[in-house]
């Protein structure tokens, strides 16, 4: 949607929303790019959802109690309820994580054979016909289309997430869901799996929505 197709209340919301994802960065090493300190100290991670009934708050006439320094009266925003929760790492993150894991615990093969067999190693043989590159492309494929990017394509546009689900109108599910894993520009879509899109709760219709999308945006290799 064009500017000129957001309501003013909307409009009004996404700005609250931009204010108190800048003005609650959080730096410390707890897990979440953004937290609300609570009176206690204690840090309250923040999502989509948090920053979306905060802002919304903020609009109303008059805002119920909450400014930018105080949070809505919102079971989210509950010290007993999220003090202890750490934000869980993004899918993305997980990956990542896993694969330096396994980089590093791998050992060599090994190789046994015995005396008996060193003749028939060292004889002649004619050598094996070409291996068909059939199979190879087959598996290409099949690597390529469990990704969110199709194959043989790039990435386009690089802008946010928020800003791709409005370019191409996409529900706000959608949107809401990259945003609670953390997901923030189009760039990360290269290293999106399909099966993650399934973990992170994504209906069917949501995946082929967004599939579309992603098709229309990506540029041709």
């Amino acid at each position: 949607p064009t500017e000129a197709d957001i309501s003013p209340l909307n409009a009004e919301i996404n700005q609250n929303i931009a204010v108190l994802r800048q003005k609650y960065l959080c730096h410390d090493n707890d897990g979440s790019d953004h937290c609300w300190v609570n009176p206690e100290g204690k840090h309250i991670h923040l999502n989509f959802s948090h920053f979306n009934k905060w802002a919304a708050c903020l609009v109303r006439r008059p805002p119920n109690g909450c400014d930018l320094n105080t949070p809505p009266n919102h079971a989210l925003f509950d010290p007993k309820a999220n003090a202890n929760h750490l934000a869980r790492p993004s899918l993305l993150q997980q990956r990542i994580a896993n694969e330096k894991n396994a980089g590093g615990a791998g050992t060599g093969p090994v190789i046994n054979f015995s005396l008996d067999g060193l003749a028939e190693i060292l004889r002649p043989h004619a050598p094996a016909p070409a291996a068909s590159s059939a199979p190879a492309s087959a598996t290409q494929d099949i690597a390529d289309h469990s990704m969110l990017l199709p194959a043989k394509t790039k990435c386009g546009e690089t802008m946010s997430v928020d800003a791709f689900c409005g370019q191409f109108h996409l529900d706000d599910f959608i949107a809401q869901k990259f945003a609670e894993n953390r997901y923030k520009t189009t760039v990360s879509f290269l290293y999106v799996r399909l099966d993650d899109l399934e973990k992170m709760g994504f209906a069917p219709g949501d995946i082929a929505e967004l599939r579309e999308a992603v098709r229309r945006w990506a540029v041709a290799l």
